[in-house]
């Protein structure tokens, strides 16, 4: 059921589509936000390819989710789903008089292909020098319009307005701007991972300025049914951003053989916490092939960004989406980064999250949602 106190402006109601379910938040607006409703509903595996089926799923049941958990008006923003965007560096030679807008459409229109008109979203991320000239590197999104448009109409047929489209890599590290306010955060170097059902989008931000993304055709399906446990039970195990600290008896023992250790949050003053057991082992074939795919996409991006950004080293890997609640991945992949990680938790500085109806323990997969609720008006 909703929650039925809010005071001040709320956000608009926001729609995170994600593969695996949509993800609907609407929060106050201000210093200490709340909750005013939230819902999730998930998409059944056997539509989630049938895009004009998965469509029809939707919209029917989208006004019986905002009447049922009392959200309030009519103003929605959302990001779209992973596979619909495209995410991609471009460099641009900076010329007197030449729009980079320009350089980058057709940079684009070469690398993605195909036919129909695009929405182009850009901005310049640093500077390169390449063959002795002087670029600028830009971290560019790319959508058909004919995409953004069918969901737009969706949301028309329900008499909703669309006032925002934000992508969810950045609309994900937006929900951790508030651990970004002392001085020198700005420079905080951190890769968000963002487990999703279909896709991984990998992040890095120096503080809350994303400065390289990637989208990853790899996500939790392809480590669904490989003998790894679900993290239900042990997802408490890691340490979580902007949860509440960890008990004594967690916090007093060290890590124990096996585990890694994760950076103490200094927002909290959270201890060190230890991580979950592997379970990448080698008769796990089908496992330990996709981790070997994903370390090796992990690797690349993180070359790219050092290329970009030599003199700087990242700083720690922060799990999100809804495919990080497996422990043992997120573990996996800590290894492989060799970073200190800790598992974000953007919903636990709401306020009136236990009148949610949202199960217990830490909750990344809502980062993107979380982020799109104070996300600016585009539209």
């Amino acid at each position: 059921m909703g929650i039925n106190f809010f005071s001040g402006q709320v956000s608009p109601i926001v729609i995170d589509f994600g593969h695996a379910s949509l993800k609907f938040l609407q929060i106050t607006t201000g210093a200490s936000p709340a909750i005013v409703a939230v819902a999730e509903l998930p998409i059944p595996e056997e539509l989630r390819s049938e895009v004009a089926v998965r469509d029809r799923y939707v919209a029917d049941r989208i006004p019986t989710i905002l009447r049922s958990r009392s959200f309030k008006g009519r103003r929605v923003a959302f990001a779209p789903f992973a596979s619909q965007m495209a995410v991609q560096h471009l460099q641009t030679n900076p010329t007197d008089g030449v729009d980079s807008s320009e350089q980058i459409k057709v940079q684009l229109q070469s690398r993605l292909g195909g036919s129909g008109d695009k929405v182009i979203r850009s901005r310049q991320v640093g500077e390169v020098h390449r063959d002795g000239q002087l670029r600028h590197e830009h971290l560019c999104f790319a959508i058909g319009r004919d995409e953004v448009m069918r969901t737009v109409e969706i949301f028309r047929r329900l008499r909703l307005q669309v006032v925002g489209v934000h992508d969810g890599m950045t609309s994900a590290v937006r929900a951790f701007d508030h651990l970004h306010r002392r001085e020198g955060d700005e420079q905080r170097r951190t890769i968000y991972v963002d487990l999703g059902w279909s896709h991984t989008r990998v992040s890095i931000a120096h503080g809350t300025d994303v400065v390289f993304g990637k989208s990853i055709p790899l996500g939790g399906r392809q480590f669904s049914g490989t003998g790894a446990h679900d993290a239900t039970d042990s997802v408490l195990a890691l340490a979580t951003i902007g949860a509440p600290p960890a008990t004594a008896a967690a916090s007093d023992r060290g890590p124990r053989s096996g585990e890694l250790a994760v950076a103490q949050d200094r927002r909290i003053g959270r201890p060190p916490a230890g991580l979950g057991p592997r379970v990448d082992s080698p008769q796990d074939i089908a496992a330990s092939e996709a981790l070997e795919s994903l370390g090796h996409e992990l690797a690349m991006c993180i070359r790219y960004y050092q290329s970009t950004f030599p003199e700087t080293t990242l700083e720690r890997a922060i799990f999100i989406g809804g495919a990080s609640r497996r422990t043992d991945l997120c573990q996996s992949i800590a290894r492989l980064l060799r970073l200190p990680a800790q598992l974000g938790d953007p919903l636990s500085r709401l306020s009136g999250l236990d009148r949610s109806g949202l199960p217990a323990g830490p909750h990344p997969g809502w980062a993107v949602a979380c982020g799109l609720a104070t996300a600016p008006s585009d539209l």
